[in-house]
Protein backbone atom coordinates (compact mmCIF):
# COMPACT_ATOMS: atom_id res chain seq x y z
CA UNK A 1 0.00 0.00 0.00
CA UNK A 2 2.75 2.66 0.57
CA UNK A 3 4.63 1.87 -2.47
CA UNK A 4 1.21 2.36 -3.96
CA UNK A 5 0.67 5.49 -2.34
CA UNK A 6 4.19 6.93 -3.55
CA UNK A 7 2.83 6.13 -7.25
CA UNK A 8 0.15 8.19 -6.95
CA UNK A 9 1.28 11.32 -4.96
CA UNK A 10 3.80 11.57 -8.27
CA UNK A 11 4.80 15.04 -8.51
CA UNK A 12 6.46 17.79 -10.62
CA UNK A 13 9.50 17.47 -8.05
CA UNK A 14 9.96 13.97 -8.80
CA UNK A 15 9.11 14.55 -12.59
CA UNK A 16 11.55 17.15 -12.90
CA UNK A 17 14.33 15.79 -10.59
CA UNK A 18 17.69 15.59 -12.29
CA UNK A 19 19.07 18.14 -14.39
CA UNK A 20 17.66 21.01 -16.79
CA UNK A 21 18.05 18.74 -19.82
CA UNK A 22 16.67 15.79 -18.32
CA UNK A 23 13.13 17.93 -17.11
CA UNK A 24 13.48 18.95 -21.00
CA UNK A 25 13.48 15.47 -22.85
CA UNK A 26 10.47 14.28 -20.42
CA UNK A 27 8.43 16.50 -21.54
CA UNK A 28 9.46 16.31 -25.26
CA UNK A 29 9.34 11.94 -25.26
CA UNK A 30 6.76 10.63 -27.68
CA UNK A 31 4.36 9.82 -24.17
CA UNK A 32 3.96 13.47 -23.30
CA UNK A 33 3.19 14.59 -26.51
CA UNK A 34 -0.21 14.01 -28.22
CA UNK A 35 -0.57 11.15 -31.01
CA UNK A 36 -2.94 12.69 -32.66
CA UNK A 37 -3.16 15.65 -34.89
CA UNK A 38 -2.93 19.18 -33.56
CA UNK A 39 -5.28 21.88 -35.12
CA UNK A 40 -3.14 24.33 -37.01
CA UNK A 41 -3.42 27.86 -35.89
CA UNK A 42 -2.54 31.14 -38.14
CA UNK A 43 0.82 33.37 -37.02
CA UNK A 44 -0.10 34.79 -33.70
CA UNK A 45 1.09 38.48 -34.70
CA UNK A 46 2.02 40.06 -31.12
CA UNK A 47 0.26 43.55 -31.87
CA UNK A 48 2.24 46.99 -31.82
CA UNK A 49 0.67 49.93 -30.82
CA UNK A 50 0.22 50.71 -34.91
CA UNK A 51 -1.76 47.45 -34.94
CA UNK A 52 -4.07 48.12 -32.37
CA UNK A 53 -6.42 50.39 -33.99
CA UNK A 54 -9.46 48.96 -36.05
CA UNK A 55 -10.02 49.73 -39.69
CA UNK A 56 -13.54 49.53 -39.11
CA UNK A 57 -15.12 47.07 -36.72
CA UNK A 58 -17.13 48.35 -33.87
CA UNK A 59 -17.73 46.72 -30.23
CA UNK A 60 -21.19 44.93 -30.12
CA UNK A 61 -23.02 43.11 -28.26
CA UNK A 62 -26.58 41.70 -27.80
CA UNK A 63 -28.89 44.67 -27.03
CA UNK A 64 -29.63 45.73 -23.46
CA UNK A 65 -27.55 42.73 -22.14
CA UNK A 66 -24.26 44.02 -21.69
CA UNK A 67 -24.10 43.38 -18.03
CA UNK A 68 -25.91 40.34 -18.00
CA UNK A 69 -23.41 37.84 -15.84
CA UNK A 70 -22.15 34.95 -17.22
CA UNK A 71 -23.77 35.36 -20.26
CA UNK A 72 -22.33 33.25 -23.35
CA UNK A 73 -22.77 34.65 -26.94
CA UNK A 74 -21.78 33.57 -30.34
CA UNK A 75 -20.61 35.49 -33.26
CA UNK A 76 -19.63 34.52 -36.61
CA UNK A 77 -19.01 35.85 -40.12
CA UNK A 78 -19.28 34.30 -43.29
CA UNK A 79 -16.85 36.26 -46.23
CA UNK A 80 -14.97 34.70 -49.29
CA UNK A 81 -11.29 35.56 -49.32
CA UNK A 82 -9.36 37.20 -52.00
CA UNK A 83 -6.88 34.96 -54.16
CA UNK A 84 -2.89 36.12 -53.62
CA UNK A 85 -3.90 38.26 -50.45
CA UNK A 86 -2.65 38.32 -46.99
CA UNK A 87 -5.40 37.79 -44.37
CA UNK A 88 -5.91 38.95 -40.93
CA UNK A 89 -8.34 38.87 -37.86
CA UNK A 90 -8.23 41.33 -35.45
CA UNK A 91 -10.02 41.30 -32.24
CA UNK A 92 -10.77 42.27 -28.98
CA UNK A 93 -13.40 41.60 -26.02
CA UNK A 94 -14.88 41.59 -22.74
CA UNK A 95 -14.50 39.18 -20.75
CA UNK A 96 -12.74 36.37 -22.80
CA UNK A 97 -13.46 34.70 -26.14
CA UNK A 98 -12.19 31.23 -27.85
CA UNK A 99 -11.81 31.60 -31.63
CA UNK A 100 -12.66 29.08 -34.41
CA UNK A 101 -11.52 29.35 -38.23
CA UNK A 102 -13.33 27.18 -40.56
CA UNK A 103 -14.37 24.89 -37.51
CA UNK A 104 -11.23 24.71 -35.89
CA UNK A 105 -9.89 26.22 -32.70
CA UNK A 106 -7.89 29.06 -32.57
CA UNK A 107 -6.99 31.20 -30.02
CA UNK A 108 -8.30 32.22 -26.53
CA UNK A 109 -7.78 35.91 -25.45
CA UNK A 110 -7.59 38.40 -25.31
CA UNK A 111 -5.13 39.16 -22.67
CA UNK A 112 -5.70 41.44 -19.43
CA UNK A 113 -6.22 45.08 -19.54
CA UNK A 114 -6.38 47.93 -16.75
CA UNK A 115 -9.96 49.20 -16.57
CA UNK A 116 -11.82 50.77 -19.74
CA UNK A 117 -8.57 49.62 -22.09
CA UNK A 118 -8.73 46.82 -24.26
CA UNK A 119 -5.40 44.36 -25.59
CA UNK A 120 -6.22 43.31 -29.27
CA UNK A 121 -5.23 39.96 -31.03
CA UNK A 122 -3.63 40.06 -34.58
CA UNK A 123 -3.11 36.82 -36.36
CA UNK A 124 -2.37 35.97 -40.06
CA UNK A 125 -4.94 33.63 -41.05
CA UNK A 126 -4.33 33.16 -44.58
CA UNK A 127 -3.15 29.38 -44.38
CA UNK A 128 -6.11 28.61 -42.59
CA UNK A 129 -8.56 29.80 -45.51
CA UNK A 130 -9.62 28.13 -48.06
CA UNK A 131 -11.43 28.49 -51.86
CA UNK A 132 -15.12 29.90 -51.39
CA UNK A 133 -17.07 30.80 -48.27
CA UNK A 134 -14.82 30.73 -45.04
CA UNK A 135 -15.67 31.12 -41.36
CA UNK A 136 -14.31 32.65 -38.73
CA UNK A 137 -16.66 32.08 -35.29
CA UNK A 138 -16.41 33.16 -31.73
CA UNK A 139 -17.88 32.12 -28.18
CA UNK A 140 -17.87 35.12 -26.07
CA UNK A 141 -18.16 34.70 -22.09
CA UNK A 142 -19.66 38.03 -20.74
CA UNK A 143 -19.25 37.50 -17.11
CA UNK A 144 -20.07 40.77 -15.37
CA UNK A 145 -18.51 40.07 -12.08
CA UNK A 146 -15.42 40.86 -9.83
CA UNK A 147 -12.20 39.02 -9.66
CA UNK A 148 -8.82 38.54 -9.17
CA UNK A 149 -8.06 38.34 -13.40
CA UNK A 150 -10.84 40.22 -14.64
CA UNK A 151 -12.22 43.29 -14.33
CA UNK A 152 -16.54 44.02 -13.89
CA UNK A 153 -16.89 45.60 -17.07
CA UNK A 154 -19.61 45.32 -19.96
CA UNK A 155 -19.16 42.84 -22.23
CA UNK A 156 -18.29 43.41 -25.97
CA UNK A 157 -16.76 41.79 -29.03
CA UNK A 158 -14.89 43.87 -31.54
CA UNK A 159 -14.04 42.31 -34.51
CA UNK A 160 -12.64 42.31 -38.25
CA UNK A 161 -11.13 40.35 -40.73
CA UNK A 162 -9.32 42.27 -43.31
CA UNK A 163 -6.54 42.32 -46.22
CA UNK A 164 -3.96 45.30 -46.70
CA UNK A 165 -6.58 46.85 -48.31
CA UNK A 166 -10.02 45.99 -47.91
CA UNK A 167 -12.40 44.91 -45.21
CA UNK A 168 -13.63 41.20 -45.58
CA UNK A 169 -16.02 41.18 -42.48
CA UNK A 170 -16.63 43.58 -39.01
CA UNK A 171 -19.03 43.73 -35.97
CA UNK A 172 -20.99 46.83 -36.57
CA UNK A 173 -18.35 47.91 -39.72
CA UNK A 174 -17.76 47.09 -43.50
CA UNK A 175 -18.01 43.97 -45.03
CA UNK A 176 -19.84 41.25 -44.08
CA UNK A 177 -21.17 41.29 -40.74
CA UNK A 178 -20.57 38.96 -37.52
CA UNK A 179 -23.92 37.87 -36.53
CA UNK A 180 -24.78 37.20 -32.54
CA UNK A 181 -26.95 34.54 -30.64
CA UNK A 182 -27.24 33.85 -27.03
CA UNK A 183 -26.09 30.20 -26.97
CA UNK A 184 -28.44 28.44 -24.55
CA UNK A 185 -26.15 25.10 -23.82
CA UNK A 186 -23.94 27.21 -21.48
CA UNK A 187 -26.04 26.98 -18.94
CA UNK A 188 -26.06 30.85 -17.68
CA UNK A 189 -27.40 30.66 -13.58
CA UNK A 190 -24.32 28.37 -12.08
CA UNK A 191 -22.01 28.83 -9.22
CA UNK A 192 -18.74 30.52 -8.70
CA UNK A 193 -15.90 28.31 -9.27
CA UNK A 194 -14.41 30.22 -6.60
CA UNK A 195 -13.88 33.44 -5.25
CA UNK A 196 -10.54 34.41 -7.51
CA UNK A 197 -12.31 33.58 -10.83
CA UNK A 198 -15.45 33.79 -11.95
CA UNK A 199 -18.09 31.12 -12.65
CA UNK A 200 -17.73 26.93 -13.16
CA UNK A 201 -18.82 25.60 -16.58
CA UNK A 202 -22.13 23.51 -17.14
CA UNK A 203 -23.80 22.41 -20.24
CA UNK A 204 -26.89 21.51 -21.98
CA UNK A 205 -26.10 19.98 -25.37
CA UNK A 206 -27.82 18.50 -28.30
CA UNK A 207 -25.25 17.05 -30.96
CA UNK A 208 -25.67 20.56 -33.04
CA UNK A 209 -24.91 22.56 -30.21
CA UNK A 210 -21.86 23.69 -31.70
CA UNK A 211 -22.46 23.72 -35.82
CA UNK A 212 -23.02 26.78 -35.60
CA UNK A 213 -19.07 27.52 -35.00
CA UNK A 214 -18.48 24.57 -37.25
CA UNK A 215 -20.38 24.70 -40.74
CA UNK A 216 -21.11 28.16 -42.72
CA UNK A 217 -24.08 26.66 -43.96
CA UNK A 218 -25.69 25.72 -40.22
CA UNK A 219 -29.04 27.67 -39.52
CA UNK A 220 -28.24 30.49 -37.60
CA UNK A 221 -30.48 33.06 -36.20
CA UNK A 222 -29.09 36.42 -34.85
CA UNK A 223 -30.43 38.43 -32.35
CA UNK A 224 -30.13 42.04 -32.50
CA UNK A 225 -26.84 43.78 -31.09
CA UNK A 226 -25.64 47.20 -30.59
CA UNK A 227 -22.62 49.36 -30.66
CA UNK A 228 -21.36 49.73 -27.50
CA UNK A 229 -18.93 52.58 -25.86
CA UNK A 230 -15.21 52.43 -27.55
CA UNK A 231 -12.32 51.45 -25.16
CA UNK A 232 -8.93 52.05 -25.29
CA UNK A 233 -7.22 49.89 -27.37
CA UNK A 234 -3.68 48.67 -26.00
CA UNK A 235 -0.97 46.08 -27.64
CA UNK A 236 -0.97 42.35 -26.43
CA UNK A 237 2.21 42.75 -25.75
CA UNK A 238 3.45 38.78 -25.48
CA UNK A 239 3.55 36.41 -27.32
CA UNK A 240 0.59 33.54 -28.40
CA UNK A 241 0.30 30.21 -27.00
CA UNK A 242 0.92 27.38 -28.90
CA UNK A 243 -2.01 25.87 -27.65
CA UNK A 244 -0.40 21.71 -27.78
CA UNK A 245 -2.47 19.08 -26.87
CA UNK A 246 -1.48 16.93 -24.07
CA UNK A 247 -2.22 13.45 -24.18
CA UNK A 248 -2.61 11.69 -20.72
CA UNK A 249 0.02 9.27 -19.88
CA UNK A 250 -1.85 6.74 -18.03
CA UNK A 251 -5.38 5.58 -16.81
CA UNK A 252 -4.38 5.68 -13.68
CA UNK A 253 -8.05 3.99 -11.91
CA UNK A 254 -10.95 2.91 -12.65
CA UNK A 255 -14.09 1.65 -10.56
CA UNK A 256 -17.80 2.11 -9.88
CA UNK A 257 -19.39 4.79 -7.11
CA UNK A 258 -22.77 5.21 -5.35
CA UNK A 259 -25.03 8.26 -6.42
CA UNK A 260 -27.30 7.84 -2.93
CA UNK A 261 -25.41 9.54 -0.52
CA UNK A 262 -26.34 12.71 1.34
CA UNK A 263 -24.61 15.87 0.54
CA UNK A 264 -25.34 19.61 2.60
CA UNK A 265 -28.69 20.95 1.60
CA UNK A 266 -27.35 24.39 -0.02
CA UNK A 267 -24.19 25.68 -0.82
CA UNK A 268 -24.78 28.11 2.09
CA UNK A 269 -23.95 25.22 4.49
CA UNK A 270 -21.38 23.79 2.50
CA UNK A 271 -18.14 24.64 4.51
CA UNK A 272 -16.17 23.16 1.54
CA UNK A 273 -16.37 26.22 -0.63
CA UNK A 274 -16.66 29.03 2.01
CA UNK A 275 -16.85 31.76 -1.23
CA UNK A 276 -19.85 30.20 -2.17
CA UNK A 277 -21.82 31.51 1.25
CA UNK A 278 -20.64 34.87 0.64
CA UNK A 279 -22.58 35.95 -3.15
CA UNK A 280 -23.92 39.43 -2.70
CA UNK A 281 -22.57 43.43 -3.25
CA UNK A 282 -19.18 42.50 -2.72
CA UNK A 283 -18.42 39.29 -4.84
CA UNK A 284 -21.24 38.96 -7.19
CA UNK A 285 -22.62 36.33 -8.59
CA UNK A 286 -25.73 34.40 -8.75
CA UNK A 287 -27.23 33.25 -5.05
CA UNK A 288 -27.67 29.52 -4.54
CA UNK A 289 -31.46 29.54 -4.41
CA UNK A 290 -31.22 31.10 -8.24
CA UNK A 291 -28.91 28.21 -9.44
CA UNK A 292 -30.24 26.66 -12.49
CA UNK A 293 -27.92 23.42 -11.19
CA UNK A 294 -25.14 22.68 -8.79
CA UNK A 295 -23.12 19.60 -9.54
CA UNK A 296 -20.29 20.61 -6.92
CA UNK A 297 -23.51 19.40 -4.51
CA UNK A 298 -24.58 16.88 -6.69
CA UNK A 299 -21.12 14.97 -6.47
CA UNK A 300 -20.91 14.93 -2.87
CA UNK A 301 -24.07 12.81 -3.28
CA UNK A 302 -21.17 10.09 -5.04
CA UNK A 303 -18.91 8.15 -2.79
CA UNK A 304 -16.46 5.60 -4.63
CA UNK A 305 -17.14 2.08 -3.90
CA UNK A 306 -14.12 0.36 -5.72
CA UNK A 307 -11.07 1.93 -6.96
CA UNK A 308 -8.73 -0.33 -9.05
CA UNK A 309 -5.19 1.26 -9.51
CA UNK A 310 -4.15 0.04 -12.95
CA UNK A 311 -1.77 2.52 -14.36
CA UNK A 312 -2.39 1.25 -17.97
CA UNK A 313 -0.89 3.18 -20.55
CA UNK A 314 -3.37 5.35 -22.50
CA UNK A 315 -4.00 5.00 -25.90
CA UNK A 316 -5.80 8.18 -27.50
CA UNK A 317 -7.41 6.69 -29.89
CA UNK A 318 -8.90 3.84 -28.13
CA UNK A 319 -12.43 4.02 -27.23
CA UNK A 320 -13.46 3.15 -23.63
CA UNK A 321 -16.69 2.36 -22.56
CA UNK A 322 -17.90 4.07 -19.20
CA UNK A 323 -21.42 3.09 -17.97
CA UNK A 324 -23.95 4.52 -15.52
CA UNK A 325 -21.70 4.69 -12.13
CA UNK A 326 -18.60 4.47 -13.15
CA UNK A 327 -15.29 5.99 -13.58
CA UNK A 328 -12.11 6.53 -14.78
CA UNK A 329 -9.28 8.15 -14.05
CA UNK A 330 -6.19 9.87 -16.27
CA UNK A 331 -2.51 10.62 -15.11
CA UNK A 332 -1.02 13.74 -17.40
CA UNK A 333 2.01 12.77 -15.31
CA UNK A 334 2.89 16.42 -14.37
CA UNK A 335 0.69 19.38 -13.63
CA UNK A 336 -0.55 21.41 -16.76
CA UNK A 337 -2.37 24.67 -17.24
CA UNK A 338 -5.28 24.33 -20.06
CA UNK A 339 -8.50 23.47 -22.00
CA UNK A 340 -9.20 20.02 -21.01
CA UNK A 341 -11.59 18.22 -23.34
CA UNK A 342 -12.59 14.52 -25.36
CA UNK A 343 -14.12 13.24 -27.90
CA UNK A 344 -17.46 11.76 -26.32
CA UNK A 345 -20.23 9.51 -28.17
CA UNK A 346 -23.21 8.44 -26.60
CA UNK A 347 -26.47 6.84 -27.40
CA UNK A 348 -28.87 7.38 -24.45
CA UNK A 349 -29.47 10.66 -22.78
CA UNK A 350 -26.18 10.65 -20.30
CA UNK A 351 -24.80 13.16 -17.62
CA UNK A 352 -21.16 12.93 -17.10
CA UNK A 353 -19.08 15.04 -14.74
CA UNK A 354 -15.46 15.87 -15.05
CA UNK A 355 -13.76 16.34 -11.69
CA UNK A 356 -9.76 17.26 -11.48
CA UNK A 357 -6.70 18.22 -9.37
CA UNK A 358 -3.29 18.46 -9.26
CA UNK A 359 -2.44 15.48 -7.00
CA UNK A 360 -4.82 12.27 -5.66
CA UNK A 361 -5.51 12.11 -1.77
CA UNK A 362 -6.20 8.40 -1.00
CA UNK A 363 -6.18 7.29 -4.13
CA UNK A 364 -8.76 9.42 -5.63
CA UNK A 365 -9.39 13.13 -6.83
CA UNK A 366 -10.71 15.06 -4.29
CA UNK A 367 -12.01 18.03 -6.13
CA UNK A 368 -13.09 20.20 -2.93
CA UNK A 369 -9.64 20.22 -1.44
CA UNK A 370 -8.44 23.57 -3.26
CA UNK A 371 -12.35 24.98 -1.98
CA UNK A 372 -12.84 25.81 -5.36
CA UNK A 373 -15.58 23.78 -8.52
CA UNK A 374 -13.25 21.59 -9.61
CA UNK A 375 -16.71 20.05 -11.13
CA UNK A 376 -17.30 20.03 -14.93
CA UNK A 377 -20.99 18.86 -15.75
CA UNK A 378 -22.47 17.74 -19.39
CA UNK A 379 -26.69 16.82 -19.46
CA UNK A 380 -25.71 15.03 -23.22
CA UNK A 381 -28.35 14.27 -25.70
CA UNK A 382 -27.41 11.16 -28.25
CA UNK A 383 -25.36 12.14 -30.47
CA UNK A 384 -21.59 12.52 -30.99
CA UNK A 385 -19.32 15.51 -28.98
CA UNK A 386 -16.15 17.22 -29.36
CA UNK A 387 -16.16 18.80 -26.11
CA UNK A 388 -13.52 21.36 -24.64
CA UNK A 389 -13.58 23.30 -21.47
CA UNK A 390 -13.81 27.13 -22.16
CA UNK A 391 -11.82 28.65 -19.46
CA UNK A 392 -8.01 26.84 -18.57
CA UNK A 393 -7.51 24.82 -15.81
CA UNK A 394 -4.37 23.62 -13.75
CA UNK A 395 -4.52 19.81 -13.08
CA UNK A 396 -2.84 16.19 -13.46
CA UNK A 397 -5.10 14.30 -12.74
CA UNK A 398 -8.79 13.81 -14.61
CA UNK A 399 -11.31 11.85 -13.31
CA UNK A 400 -14.89 11.11 -15.79
CA UNK A 401 -17.52 10.17 -14.28
CA UNK A 402 -20.83 8.64 -15.71
CA UNK A 403 -23.80 9.61 -13.39
CA UNK A 404 -26.63 8.38 -15.69
CA UNK A 405 -26.65 6.69 -19.72
CA UNK A 406 -23.57 5.51 -20.90
CA UNK A 407 -20.69 7.06 -22.66
CA UNK A 408 -17.82 6.20 -25.38
CA UNK A 409 -14.86 8.30 -25.14
CA UNK A 410 -11.75 9.06 -26.65
CA UNK A 411 -8.91 11.48 -27.69
CA UNK A 412 -8.33 12.94 -23.90
CA UNK A 413 -6.45 15.75 -24.14
CA UNK A 414 -5.41 19.63 -22.86
CA UNK A 415 -4.52 22.32 -24.67
CA UNK A 416 -2.07 23.56 -23.27
CA UNK A 417 -2.54 27.06 -22.13
CA UNK A 418 1.35 28.02 -21.72
CA UNK A 419 3.73 30.84 -23.17
CA UNK A 420 5.32 29.61 -26.74
CA UNK A 421 8.24 30.73 -25.77
CA UNK A 422 9.47 29.36 -22.89
CA UNK A 423 11.98 27.00 -23.91
CA UNK A 424 14.07 29.47 -25.39
CA UNK A 425 14.95 30.23 -22.43
CA UNK A 426 18.02 28.81 -20.43
CA UNK A 427 19.41 28.89 -16.80
CA UNK A 428 22.22 26.39 -14.89
CA UNK A 429 24.11 26.76 -11.83
CA UNK A 430 26.38 25.20 -9.43
CA UNK A 431 22.94 24.69 -7.12
CA UNK A 432 20.53 21.79 -8.08
CA UNK A 433 17.78 23.17 -6.29
CA UNK A 434 18.11 26.56 -8.23
CA UNK A 435 18.13 24.43 -11.46
CA UNK A 436 15.13 21.99 -10.58
CA UNK A 437 12.96 25.13 -9.50
CA UNK A 438 13.82 26.79 -12.50
CA UNK A 439 12.78 23.64 -14.40
CA UNK A 440 9.62 23.41 -12.47
CA UNK A 441 8.37 26.95 -12.93
CA UNK A 442 9.14 26.58 -16.62
CA UNK A 443 6.63 23.48 -17.05
CA UNK A 444 4.18 25.02 -15.28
Amino acid sequence: MKNREKKESLSRRNFLSGSVATAVASIASPGKLPAFDVEKTGQGLASTSSEVEFRSGKPIWPKDREKEMNLFVGFRAVFEAPAGKHVYLRMTGCTFYQVYVNGKFHGWGPGRAPLNYARVDLWDITDLLVEGKNLVSVEVAGYNVNAFYVMNEPSFLQAEVVTDSDVLASTGGDGQQFKAKVLPHHIQKVQRYTFQRTFSEVYHMEAQSNAWREHAGFPFEPVACEVTPQRKLIARGVAFPNYAKRQPEMIAAEGEFDWSGKAPKSLMEDRSIPSAARIGPGMLGYAWTDLAEIPYLEAQKTATTVNNRIDQPYVPDQSLRIKASQFKTFDFGTNLPGFFGAHVTVKTPTKIYFTWDETLADGDVDYKRLMCCNVLAYTLAPGGYDLETFEPYGLQFLKLMVLSGECEVDHIFIREYAASDIWTADFHCNDARLNELFAAGREC
